[in-house]
């Protein structure tokens, strides 16, 4: 029964508060699509248009 509550409280004591995944001044692009919105940041333009197209046709 111990370990269970000690396990808890490492894990509680050790945890970090999460933080953004992604740079606030990052710039973004949507590419609509009749059934999609894909989200993107300008510098993978290519992919997210390659990712709208790809699921248009699925």
């Amino acid at each position: 029964m111990l370990l269970p509550v000690l396990l808890l409280a490492a894990h509680v004591g050790w945890s970090e508060p999460g933080q953004a995944q992604v740079a606030p001044d990052e710039a973004w692009t949507t590419r609509q699509t009749e059934h999609f919105r894909v989200i993107y940041p300008e510098e993978l333009a290519r992919l997210g248009e390659r990712t709208a197209v790809r699921a248009e046709g699925a």
